[in-house]
């Protein structure tokens, strides 16, 4: 099993770390999105309805701005902005707990790792070096930037990060929190998966694979 796997690809949040305070960042969000749709001229009954057409009014933790941006103005061009502005928040860490670099460095033994998130680069080294993730386990870190696409799948990076080792599907395994983000598309690239939740080692992952080839001759 071990020897088929020649790229290990890895979610950052939530992945490569967890038991994250998303409380500030989610209300910070939710809070410029409001002050902006003021700025068009939407008045406070007007913003309700669009919030609640998008299943977030008063839910911070539910809201996408993006799309709600690019329906109302044609762009979210001033969330990206903002974005750009914001420097990494990392009050939100304070009880987090990253996989130890142990653990990571058996896959890197064993393959190359790559990471693929939709968080900036810049949040994801400033807290790889406040949580003393060793990023030197890591080939490349591609960034889809959250802030700056409405499209956030990963196909794109799977597929070549993939091409760049000259791998098979079944050669490579995606690792992440999110079934929506991580594991959905890479499945549908033949891809071999592995969704975690607080935290994995190699011995976790790899038994997950041995028993899921065991269900598939089945």
């Amino acid at each position: 099993m071990e020897d088929k796997i020649k790229v290990f690809i890895f979610d950052y949040d939530e992945t490569l770390y967890y038991n994250v305070d998303w409380t500030f960042f989610l209300n910070r969000n939710y809070q410029f999105l409001i002050n902006h749709l003021k700025t068009l001229n939407l008045n406070d009954n007007q913003i309700e309805n669009l919030l609640k057409k998008h299943d977030c009014f008063n839910q911070p933790g539910k809201l996408s701005v993006a799309p709600i941006l690019i329906e109302v103005e044609g762009s979210c061009k001033a969330w990206v902005e903002f974005n750009e502005k914001q420097p990494p928040d990392l009050a939100r860490l304070h009880n987090s707990i990253a996989v130890p670099n142990s653990e990571l460095a058996k896959f890197a033994k064993n393959g190359k790792c790559y990471i693929v998130s939709n968080s900036r680069k810049h949040d994801i080294i400033a807290t790889m070096k406040y949580l003393g993730i060793d990023r030197s386990l890591f080939q490349k870190i591609y960034s889809n930037d959250f802030s700056n696409i409405a499209d956030t799948s990963k196909s794109k990076y799977f597929k070549g990060i993939m091409n760049l080792n000259n791998a098979s599907p079944d050669q490579v395994l995606v690792i992440g929190d999110s079934f929506t983000h991580d594991i959905l598309p890479a499945q549908k690239l033949g891809m071999k998966t592995y969704q975690c939740q607080n935290g994995f080692t190699y011995e976790d992952v790899m038994k997950d694979l041995i028993f899921k080839d065991k269900d598939i001759e089945r």
